[in-house]
């Protein structure tokens, strides 16, 4: 086993340093379920994927990377080199020790797209960039915290996050269960959330902005990654465009 204090990603890479960025991530450990998450970092030698309750150092999982621009899923196998279970920050990264062929080919044309086109935005202490669009959805959103369980509404969705309207907002880093109702007659999907944005209603105010949160995935499994997809699906052939270009800082 890798020792805890093995290299972080922009020391171990060798290649580049590992660029910010949200998108679906589904990984798998032997012996634990498939979950559903997005990424936080990427780079051409490995990912940092988020995730309530991180495997061990020196766990083998096999990743699917949902990469902007790609029809299909990038598979991959990697070792996780490190975790980080600062609370609101969980998550791993994983060296990429088996890729499709092509695919790092594949993963550097899509850094260097963002890179042209996606800037990181200030605005997020982090300068992570959302790969994906979001959509106006004015669907019910349940959730429960460690100090409270409310019924809100969400404003905007996207296949890495949801910002949900509340004048109470939870601070950033906090972390919620979500129960999503969505309008294709099943039944609410589940989903671990981490609040990356909070807009108190006086910062609403001055900017024009709703108050609320915008809460990252980081825990599901693939009914709720295929349900919200297609739900998202519905929203992109609907005549509107997006309300924003992928490099908003909200999830």
């Amino acid at each position: 086993m890798i020792a805890q204090d093995a290299p972080r990603p922009a020391e171990s890479s060798g290649v580049a340093t590992p660029r910010p960025i949200v998108f679906p991530v589904r990984y798998e450990a032997s012996g634990r379920e498939p979950v559903q998450t997005t990424s936080r970092q990427l780079d051409v030698s490995g990912i940092y994927v988020r995730c309530a309750v991180p495997p061990p150092v020196g766990t083998q999982v096999a990743l699917k990377l949902y990469l902007p621009g790609l029809e299909v899923p990038e598979e991959a196998s990697g070792l996780i080199r490190f975790v980080t279970n600062t609370s609101g920050q969980e998550g791993f990264w994983a060296e990429f020790s088996e890729l499709r062929l092509g695919a790092r080919e594949r993963i550097a044309l899509v850094l260097l797209k963002l890179s042209q086109a996606l800037p990181a935005a200030p605005s997020r202490p982090s300068g992570e960039a959302r790969a994906c669009p979001r959509y106006a959805a004015n669907v019910t959103v349940r959730f429960a915290s460690d100090r409270d369980f409310v019924v809100r509404y969400a404003n905007d969705i996207s296949a890495g996050g949801i910002f949900v309207r509340t004048d109470k907002p939870l601070p950033p880093g906090a972390t919620v269960r979500l129960r999503v109702e969505l309008p294709d007659g099943g039944p609410p999907v589940e989903a671990e959330a981490v609040v990356r944005r909070s807009v108190s209603p006086a910062e609403a105010a001055r900017s024009g902005a709703r108050a609320g949160v915008g809460l990252q995935f980081v825990g599901a499994n693939d009914e709720f990654r295929a349900r919200v997809d297609a739900f998202i699906e519905k929203l992109a052939a609907a005549d509107d465009p997006p309300q924003a270009a992928a490099a908003s800082t909200r999830p």
